[in-house]
């Protein structure tokens, strides 16, 4: 995966965290990104790891 691209999804699955959305569909996430859904479905396993560091770490910061 490029890095421009793990940088997109990082920040559409934290644009969908903010807006208190911890579960989203693949069609949500590419109209967020802006890529298409076989994209999303291709870097599945990257896209959940980035999910779970993202909700650990904004998580880790409302415990401070």
């Amino acid at each position: 995966m490029k890095q421009e691209l793990a940088m997109k999804l990082a920040e559409g699955i934290h644009l969908l965290h903010l807006d208190s959305n911890p579960y989203y569909t693949n069609q949500q996430l590419s109209n967020v990104v802006g890529v298409s859904i076989s994209t999303i479905k291709r870097n599945r396993d990257t896209i959940k790891l980035l999910d779970v560091a993202l909700y650990l770490t904004e998580t880790d910061d409302d415990i401070q």
